[in-house]
Parts: C-alpha cells; structure tokens; sequence
C-alpha cells in the first residue's frame, strides 16, 4: 500500500485510454510528445525539457514521484504509447485536486483530455471515496476552463500564483465538483472474491458455440445468483485464459430485464471506468438492457 492510507492504484482503463505508471521505454516519446513543447508548458506548471539527457533525468523522478502516488502517463489503449500525463492528490480528508493534466498537442481535440478528467473524478469519487474535486487552471486557459466545465465543474473563485520554475505571475481559477449523492453503492464492490473459470478466454458459450469469450469468465462457488446458480463474474485485466482468479469486484452489471447481476474483477490496483468495462463486456451483454454500477 502506498500513497497513505488508500491502496495504489497502478492502472485505470476507460474506452480509448490506459492509465499507467512510466516506465523506462517511455523515453523518447513522453519527450518529444510532451516534455520538450514549448508552447504547451507555457500554460502548465513545469518547465521543459529541451534535451534527451534532462528527459532521462525526468523520466527517473517521474518514475518514483508515480510509485509512490496517485499519478500516471496517459497512454493510447491501442498501442500502449505515452500521449501525455495525469494526476491528483488528497489535500484534506475527501477533498482532491488534480495534479497536473496534459495531453500532447497532436492529440488534442479529440476529447483525450475529457476523458482523462473523467478517469480520475470517478476514480477519486467511486475508488477512493472523495466528496470533493478541485481544479485549477490559467485564467487566459480557455480550453483548460472550458473541458472541466464539460465535466460538472463549476467555477469557485480565482488568486494570484506565482510559477516556481521562472517567476511567472498568473491568475490561477479555480473550478470545484461535488460527488454524486446517488443510490447506495453495492456491499460487493471492493471485495475481494475467489472464481473458479468455466469458460476461459477464447472459448465458446456451450451453449451458443459462435459467441467466443474474449475475457476470462466464471462463478464464486458457494455465492448464489439471483439466477439460482452461483454467481457469475467476468475477469478484466489478464490477457490469458486461467482456470481461477482471486481479485476485487470493480463493478456489478444491474440487468434490467433479467433476474441475474454479473460481478466484474480485476486485479488489484486496476481500475475501469463503466464505458471500458462496457466494451469488455458488450460481446455477451448487449443481448440485455443493464446498467454498470461501479
């Protein structure tokens, strides 16, 4: 466990996006992407990095700053490539900021970055238990202002800043969101449970051979389902077939027109948001109407 009393959370997946602590192959395109822009550090906080050999020395301190904290490079889910970074950090009990958000220029009004907010507002409300969101942005940032204002947020205030790195002074506004007072969350969520695999990746349903499951699915022996069986579990996060699994529920799929609910595991310090978690799971329940509760 790192990052205080909360478990590190190590990876987050949403629909076209991995969330992920750096590593050394990271290098030259966090770098050239990122870190040595100019223009895009203009408006953000660190300064840039106009040579490889202070991109190594960066990549090294990123590296621990993530391992121990509630940070991670944002990587294109196709091809697990670095487009930018992330992160957030409690500053007082269920309150969180984030903590520096970026995405490279090229990939910039594609909605990368509404969707990385996303990542870590569900993450820091629904994984961590947060009550409260803040964050900050340059006054003269009108797109920063403008996409976590897409998300919910709204605009609290604003004061003067000072930039650390080249005494730059700056209004820094200020944006806040409150977490959902929805229904209560399901008891399982978080639990850690033991499933035995009965229809491993890549095989077919029994009783529907054309449906081949893409991911690792089977039952909690000794739960029962509202089915009667027991109760059924997909298994997100592995890429090979297994015949058990030992992990936490991130996600209970609520049938709407069926008497059963699917349970969703993952390893720990892995984390999907509902529309990852939908894709994952789409080949078998887009047959019903269901909503995920995460």
């Amino acid at each position: 466990m790192r990052a205080g009393e909360f478990p590190m959370i190590d990876r987050i997946e949403t629909e076209r996006l991995i969330l992920r602590k750096a590593a050394e192959r990271d290098l030259d395109l966090i770098w050239t992407r990122v870190w040595r822009d100019e223009r895009l550090a203009a408006s953000m906080l660190w300064a840039p990095t106009p040579t490889r050999a202070e991109a190594e020395a960066r990549l090294a301190r990123t590296m621990a700053y993530q391992f121990e904290n509630y940070a991670w490079f944002v990587c294109l889910k196709e091809t697990d490539e670095p487009i930018g970074f992330g992160g957030m950090r409690e500053t007082a009990p269920g309150v969180w900021d984030e903590a520096g958000l970026c995405i490279a220029a090229a990939w910039q009004g594609r909605g990368y970055g509404k969707e990385l907010l996303r990542a870590l507002v569900g993450t820091a409300f629904r994984g961590l238990g947060g009550q409260r969101f803040r964050y900050s942005c340059f006054h003269d940032n009108a797109a920063s202002a403008a996409l976590c204002r897409s998300c919910g947020f709204r605009y609290v205030g604003s004061h003067p800043e000072t930039r650390a790195h080249d005494a730059y002074e700056y209004l820094c506004d200020c944006f806040e969101l409150a977490a959902p007072s929805g229904e209560k969350r399901p008891e399982i969520l978080g639990r850690t449970v033991t499933v035995t695999v009965d229809r491993p990746m890549g095989s077919s349903h029994p009783a529907y051979p054309d449906l081949v499951y893409p991911v690792n699915y089977g039952f909690v022996p000794g739960v029962p389902g509202g089915d009667g069986e027991e109760q059924d579990v997909y298994i997100l996060g592995v890429d090979r077939p297994l015949p058990s699994f030992t992990g936490r529920v991130i996600a209970v799929i609520r049938r709407l027109d069926d008497v059963e609910e699917k349970w969703v595991a993952a390893p720990e310090g892995c984390l999907y948001t509902p529309g990852a978690i939908r894709a994952a799971v789409d080949f078998q329940e887009r047959f019903f109407r269901s909503e995920i509760i995460v």
